[in-house]
């Protein structure tokens, strides 16, 4: 649940929200919250049923089924198998009768069917049998309260709570809970800033008004308000003004008067949601903090180490962190870049002219490999930082760190105190979560993320300008990857794809989702069964790779000198490793990876240039999301599409400052909804 229920509010929670609780409600004004999945239009019952004998595919094709008034005609059938089955038919006043089932335990429906026999009122849904006959299945009895109206079809919560039991606990409640709701809806989405991130602007108040106008423009150009929107520049009669229509908007989005309606209220409170979690993402902005240390940055200094000329894409980006880095503000900055483009170079040119001008400069790294391939690269592109600087990895015994100025390393360097740390650098950002980010800095460090696909939380904030991105899209050398989804019956063309780039003298990278048949899970074949099998076939050529190996170094080792071709690994090699003989990457279980693992495991392939080919293996049967997804991969080959992807398919994640939370819907102030890229699109295009 997005949102801080107020302590005021919480005092109000009641028992009679009863197992309302087990979707998150704490107070009994957030049942206004909780809204319909979809409606019942119960506005106009069917009672000749002779259009629907006429026509029955029309009837079979109406996707909110049927509402139909008549009498029950005889006494409905139980048919006592697996499962058990009820058969009855409705007639209407004319004779005609449409038989219906229901299946499971059906004593409960046929009592409430002989209670009101007749006049009995039916909620159906239509099929066709033998392409031409009509039979309704899932019957649901309509109180005749509710016909002439829109029923609302709230969530149930498997074995917890009924959806019909949902829909008699909020609407009870719902008088009572829409105005308090609405109050609150106004003071979360009117806070000022300083409420979001501690600090106090003189632009407060202009801030709140400004928001205010946001909050009738969404209403009135869904249809909730009948005026144009007016903004007074009172704060409290804007207040009075917006409560009415938000009240008649949470009303509509339970009770509406039509489908539309409903959907519109329903449009119109996603924006509203979109509007609080865009507020809270402007809270990630460093304002009001003070760097530990700022400086201007001479680049021309340590440009003529560097073994080749930088592209001016990445002086562009080297020129952007040292612009950064001279500011009163914090750093917050996202380096984005594919393999290859070069991003080791502008963060070491960072690092090394920061270090010149006094900072002190941490490298995080995922992986002891990658911790001392980038270490050895910087110091010997430029071999005076050899006295001021340490790599810091797991079994090593470092120098005292007190007088060093650059720190490479792994999670070790998050043994260090916090805030120790002038200028923090995080290479394969993804690989971290927030705390660990942020353990070695905090909000006055100047931070910058290099990755070659962003998490779709940082993906988020950048989109929407609260961090900064410098992209480095040209890589040095010309290269193609192709990428194809593979299906069981597939086996045999992957294989002969690649006994055919074995037979060029080019080289196979495998990647299996675990190690050993002791942390396999669901029966998926491990990273060490697989060895042995592809041993079997190509003795002698196979080496295999995983994170509790101690010869992986002799591993790979083997590869890059060509004494083997195929390598069996987890995702251990997913960064770090570069085989100039990799061809192709086979993935095993590609829907057990999320797309930036596989981004960045295609991005080990032709690493000095030319073709490359990522193959991902579905051995068993997947859903359509996972295709999707995965598709994903076959049409787009750039990370920063794929990241875009990546954001639109599995939401934002909690944009709030302090959030663990890096993917998946969004909720903000509605339980259980999630928050679209499109619709926050939305919102930043009505404040703008």
């Amino acid at each position: 649940m997005g949102q801080q229920t107020s302590t005021s509010r919480k005092a109000s929670a009641a028992p009679t929200l009863g197992r309302l609780k087990s979707f998150g409600l704490e107070a009994t004004w957030q049942a206004a919250f909780l809204l319909p999945r979809s409606w019942q239009d119960l506005s106009a019952p069917i009672s000749d049923f002779s259009a629907l004998v006429a026509h029955p595919e029309a009837a079979a094709n109406a996707s909110n089924g049927l509402l139909l008034r008549g009498e029950l005609d005889g006494t409905p059938e139980v048919r006592f198998r697996t499962p058990p089955m009820l058969l009855g038919h409705i007639r209407d006043a004319n004779g005609l009768a449409l038989g219906f089932s229901e299946f499971g335990d059906t004593r409960e429906l046929q009592q409430a069917l002989q209670a009101h026999a007749a006049d009995l009122i039916l909620h159906v849904q239509a099929k066709l049998i033998d392409d031409e006959r009509l039979w309704l299945s899932n019957p649901t009895l309509i109180p005749r309260e509710w016909v002439g109206h829109m029923r609302p079809v709230y969530p149930g919560l498997h074995r917890v709570i009924k959806p019909d039991t949902v829909r008699e606990r909020v609407l009870a409640l719902l008088d009572d809970a829409i105005p308090e709701a609405a109050s609150w809806l106004l003071d979360h989405l009117l806070a000022p800033q300083s409420k979001l991130d501690g600090q106090t602007t003189a632009s407060d108040l202009d801030c709140r008004i400004a928001d205010m106008a946001v909050i009738p423009r969404i209403i009135y150009r869904l249809g909730f308000d009948q005026n144009p929107p007016d903004f007074p520049g009172n704060l409290a009669a804007q207040h009075r003004a917006l409560h009415r229509p938000l009240c008649e908007l949470l009303r509509q989005a339970h009770l509406p008067r039509s489908m539309i309606g409903g959907r519109r209220a329903h449009r119109a409170l996603d924006m509203l949601g979109a509007l609080g979690t865009y507020k809270h993402a402007l809270a990630n902005r460093p304002a009001g903090h003070a760097p530990n240390w700022r400086a201007s940055i001479d680049l021309d200094h340590r440009l003529p180490g560097l073994p080749f000329p930088l592209t001016e894409e990445q002086m562009t980006a080297c020129r952007e962190i040292a612009s950064d880095l001279s500011r009163a503000t914090p750093m917050r900055r996202i380096l984005s870049g594919d393999v290859g483009t070069g991003k080791t170079a502008v963060y070491g040119m960072a690092a090394a002219s920061a270090v010149d001008a006094g900072a002190r400069v941490a490298i995080l790294l995922p992986s002891q490999t990658l911790a001392a391939q980038v270490y050895q690269e910087l110091t010997t592109w430029w071999p005076d930082l050899m006295s001021t600087s340490e790599l810091v990895i797991a079994g090593a015994t470092p120098r005292p760190l007190a007088g060093l100025q650059l720190l490479v390393g792994t999670t070790s360097l998050l043994t260090q105190p916090a805030g120790m740390v002038d200028f923090l650098i995080v290479d394969e950002q993804h690989r971290f979560s927030r705390e660990q980010r942020e353990a070695l800095g905090g909000p006055t460090t100047h931070l910058l993320e290099v990755t070659a696909t962003c998490i779709p939380r940082t993906q988020a904030l950048m989109r929407y300008g609260v961090i900064q991105v410098s992209k480095l899209t040209q890589c040095h050398v010309d290269k193609d990857i192709r990428t194809t989804l593979y299906h069981a019956d597939d086996r045999k063309a992957l294989f002969d794809r690649v006994r055919e780039t074995l037979e060029r003298h080019r080289q196979v990278l495998v990647i299996h989702p675990t190690r050993s048949a002791e942390t396999k899970k669901d029966g998926l074949p491990s990273a060490e069964a697989a060895f042995q099998k592809w041993e079997a076939l190509f003795p002698g050529q196979v080496r295999l790779v995983h994170g509790q190996m101690d010869t992986n170094a002799q591993s790979l080792d083997d590869m890059r000198h060509g004494r083997a071709n195929i390598l069996v690994a987890t995702t251990v090699v997913e960064v770090g490793i570069d085989l100039p003989l990799l061809e192709r990457v086979l993935v095993v279980h590609a829907e057990r990876f999320g797309l930036t693992a596989l981004h960045q495991i295609r991005g080990r392939v032709a690493r000095k240039g030319g073709v490359g080919y990522c193959d991902l293996y579905l051995p068993r049967e997947v859903g359509d999301k996972s295709i999707e997804r995965l598709q994903v991969l076959e049409s787009m080959s750039g990370g920063f599409e794929v990241a875009e992807a990546d954001l639109a398919l599995r939401g934002f994640g909690d944009l709030s400052s302090n959030s663990e939370r890096q993917t998946g819907a969004d909720e903000t102030f509605l339980f259980g909804r999630g928050l679209d890229v499109k619709c926050l699109d939305q919102v930043i295009s009505v404040l703008a």
